[in-house]
């Protein structure tokens, strides 16, 4: 279809209204007083026409002719080349689908017949893609209320029936019950056993056997860091792997000194990133000048990283 034949496909539909709001040389077809094609006549022949948002992009994919048209919003209009690319009929499908979406908006009394309709638009309640639309985003919307909730209720139901199985007590909750004493009196325990000689010389024996000291006083100084016992995640920063990059990292000051790597120095620090979703994470080994400090709560920040960014305290 070349750009004579569309504007005269354009000219014969119902109440269809050919106007220059603009200037001279852009040719506008209204509906009712509502624009459903642009065509630029002093550029290469082509028009602007409205699509539906959610077929827009994959048209744009799809489709040669389809392309992103100037001074027009890309989420509902797109431009078409009238240079052959496209088949007489599925131009007019186009023309005739960019009509009826204005007219699916405009009063029932604007109209005298319903004939400008195409058979998937067959009355004028709203098209059968927005309610399926609307259907998927409801059911989303479910999704979030109700998955944080599953999820929890079924990790604690999970670590309940697990911590059960170990006692051999048919009673929900025994088990946890059970644990949790059982941590609480080892805690205090060790507070006083900790003074004697016997548990330091166990400790520095843990420490001192080649595998056994990687496990245990790696998860000895996690846990001292998270429960408070040992300066660990205390310093959110932003960081940067090079002054060039303006790219930044969330993470933790970890190391100001570097004595544990045998490399004393007051220009470096250790910076740990924890990767979002998972329990992983980077060291890095960098400038105090490639960090920004961060003026908010560690674990504010750390619930922050391993949700991807996506929670807030709003």
């Amino acid at each position: 279809m070349n750009r004579d034949q569309a504007i005269s496909f354009c000219e014969a539909l119902p109440q269809a209204e050919a106007t220059f709001p603009f200037d001279s040389h852009t040719l506008v077809f209204k509906i009712a007083g509502k624009m459903f094609a642009l065509f630029p006549l002093e550029k290469d022949p082509q028009v602007a026409l409205k699509f539906p948002p959610e077929e827009l992009t994959l048209l744009r994919e799809t489709h040669v002719a389809i392309f992103h048209g100037a001074y027009m919003n890309p989420i509902h209009w797109a431009g078409v080349w009238l240079d052959g690319s496209a088949d007489n009929k599925t131009m007019e499908t186009w023309i005739l689908n960019s009509y009826n979406l204005i007219v699916a908006k405009l009063p029932k009394a604007s109209f005298v017949t319903d004939e400008y309709f195409l058979p998937e638009y067959p009355t004028r309640a709203k098209p059968p893609y927005r309610m399926t639309k609307k259907l998927l985003n409801y059911f989303i919307q479910g999704l979030l209320y109700t998955a944080p909730i599953a999820i929890t209720l079924y990790a604690v139901f999970f670590l309940l029936r697990s911590l059960d199985g170990i006692i051999p007590i048919k009673i929900p909750g025994v088990g946890l019950l059970l644990l949790l004493t059982l941590i609480t009196t080892i805690g205090f325990l060790g507070e006083y056993a900790l003074k004697l000689r016997v548990v330091k010389l166990m400790d520095r024996m843990l420490e001192g056997l080649p595998l056994v000291k990687l496990i245990y006083s790696s998860v000895k100084d996690v846990m001292k860091s998270l429960t408070g016992k040992k300066k660990g995640f205390q310093q959110p920063v932003l960081l940067r792997l090079s002054l060039k990059e303006e790219v930044r990292r969330v993470g933790f000051v970890t190391d100001e000194a570097l004595r544990d790597l045998g490399s004393p120095s007051e220009e470096l620090i250790t910076v740990y990133v924890p990767h979002s979703l998972a329990i992983s994470g980077q060291v890095f080994v960098v400038p105090k000048t490639y960090v920004e400090p961060l003026h908010a709560k560690s674990s504010d920040v750390m619930k922050y990283i391993i949700a991807g960014g996506v929670t807030g305290g709003q």
